[in-house]
């Protein structure tokens, strides 16, 4: 007898059942992302120090690595999301494949995902617009002289028509980045982390804590950023939730990777304002005309609009649509949870228990 709503018992890759580690979900999540950690830890090393021997400012490593890492600028943003992301990727693979004998597929990545990855990156991208609506119609943004922005680093000083081929080279590779960044985000907590709290809690419909574990790494990640806040804190988390039932709901992390993605060039890039505290080349020279307490606290400040109120009532608006939907999609295929993948994970949960 299946142990999936559909009746089936195929498990989620398609073809054999998978060869496991033989650890509790928890266990899994902890020693997949203490590698990752380790891995990103050694390559990140690698890249900044590559960066400062490139640009000749090896004098004090130790020194110039630590200034490094209180400064953002478009040039080692790219630099650091076109290695990272791979290296998330190949890690991913490789434990993924190797060491618990899993397909990537698994993951959510379902073929025929390039539609949904675009839906999203509209959506995401014109989302912000509503914010940066509402700040204009009540004076709290303003354009500014270009001249006058040296901290944001404006993309141009002339409109779209009059930009030059580097800045919109520029602008594309940044672009690319913000994909592979975002990707690589969702891979690691709605990818996996979340893949193994399916087949921890999956069996028993526990949506919270499927989606809470994630959520909260999601938020840890963005915890040391400049000007993080209370307010940016819990909109982390949910956001985290909301991209969390969007994978439930579609059962692939497309759409997911395409709304971060999306969200992230468009909120730093187009509308030009700060994304998770952190500013880089954009379109228009923005500027924050009122920081009141108040406004602070519906626009998010120095953050972003992610520390505001604003981007909580346009989260929690979405979490109303998808997170009925994502217990709609468990009475269809359990959230992918094959029969294999149920008996698993409740051996595992009755073995800790002990």
């Amino acid at each position: 007898m299946s142990d999936r709503p559909d009746g089936s018992d195929q498990p989620p890759d398609g073809g054999e059942p998978p060869r496991r580690l033989g650890l509790h979900p928890l266990a899994r999540i902890l020693s997949y992302c203490g590698t990752l950690l380790l891995v990103l830890n050694l390559s990140t090393l690698i890249v900044l120090t590559s960066y400062l021997a490139i640009r000749g400012e090896t004098g004090d490593l130790t020194k110039r690595l630590e200034e490094l890492s209180q400064t953002v600028n478009a040039e080692l943003l790219l630099v650091s999301y076109l290695v990272v992301g791979p290296v998330v990727w190949l890690w991913t693979r490789l434990y993924r494949t190797k060491i618990e004998g899993r397909s990537m597929r698994s993951l959510g990545f379902a073929p025929g995902g390039m539609r949904s990855t675009w839906i999203g990156i509209a959506i995401g991208a014109l989302a912000p617009g509503l914010i940066v609506a509402a700040g204009f119609l009540s004076g709290v943004y303003g354009l500014a002289d270009p001249s006058m922005d040296g901290s944001m680093q404006p993309a141009t000083t002339g409109t779209l028509m009059t930009m030059s081929l580097g800045t919109i080279l520029k602008l594309l590779l940044l672009f690319a980045g913000f994909v592979l960044q975002s990707g690589s985000e969702e891979l690691v907590l709605r990818g996996y982390v979340q893949r193994n709290m399916v087949e921890w809690k999956g069996p028993s419909r526990n949506l919270v804590w499927i989606l809470i574990v994630p959520s909260l790494l999601f938020s840890l990640f963005h915890g040391f950023n400049p000007d993080y806040s209370a307010i940016a804190a819990v909109n982390t988390v949910l956001i985290g939730v909301l991209f969390g039932a969007i994978v439930l709901a579609n059962g692939q992390l497309w759409t997911a990777i395409g709304l971060h993605a999306g969200w992230n060039f468009g909120l730093a890039c187009i509308w030009s304002l700060p994304v998770s505290g952190l500013s880089t080349h954009h379109l228009l020279s923005m500027e924050i005309r009122s920081e009141g307490s108040v406004t602070k606290m519906l626009f998010g400040g120095g953050y972003g609009p992610e520390g505001g109120l604003l981007s909580t009532a346009i989260v929690v608006a979405g979490m109303a649509w998808a997170l009925p939907k994502a217990m709609d999609r468990w009475m269809v295929d359990g959230w992918g949870l094959g029969a294999e993948d149920a008996a698993a994970a409740a051996s595992a949960g009755d073995d800790s228990a002990r």
